[in-house]
Order: structure tokens, then sequence, then C-alpha cells
């Protein structure tokens, strides 16, 4: 048994987008409109929140606070590079907390 030779994780990442797009489409009739890869990616920088909104599943969300590691991020938006149009920080938490939001923007 042989096995594959490692691929970059750029590689890595497009197989799978690759897959998810086939899978999304494969029981479409070739009728229907193909749908492309997503263009947007969103984010979760942090889960920390210093509003109380009352209606925001924040309030209940049982998950230790914390933050998104700059390391993890730049290895992520790196990856994603020339195949997403736009970042959308989002989630529970209140990105503009996390303490290295501007060097992410």
């Amino acid at each position: 048994m042989s096995l594959s030779p490692p691929i970059s994780k750029v590689d890595f990442i497009k197989e799978i987008l690759a897959q998810i797009h086939w899978r999304m489409n494969k029981h479409l009739p070739a009728k229907l409109i193909y749908m492309p890869l997503p263009t947007t990616l969103y984010i979760e920088l942090t889960n920390a929140c210093d509003h109380r909104c009352p209606l925001c599943i924040g309030q209940v969300n049982r998950r230790a606070k914390g933050f998104m590691d700059f390391k993890n991020y730049k290895i992520l938006v790196d990856e994603v590079k020339g195949h997403v149009k736009e970042i959308v920080f989002s989630g529970n938490g209140e990105p503009a907390l996390h303490p290295k939001v501007y060097d992410m923007i």
C-alpha cells in the first residue's frame, strides 16, 4: 500500500471547497442554476460581549468566553485568499472587543 504525497494547506482547502460545492449541486437537474462557491467568510473573533441585548442568544451561551488566536486568524485568511470576496466578523460576540481587531481589519 503506497501513501499519497502530502498536499499543501491551500490545496487541501481547495479540495474541501470543491467537495462541498459538488455535494451542494450533485442533486440538481441540469436545467437549474448551478450554485457557485461561497463568496463570504463569516468569522467569530470572540464570543465575549459587553452588551446585554434582551433577545441575543449570547445571553444564554454556555461556552467559555474567549478570543480567536491571531495566528489562527492569519492562517485562515491566507488560505481563503482569492476564494472569497469578503470576510465578515460575526457570531455571538462583539468583534471590537478583540485586542487585535485593528490588525485583523
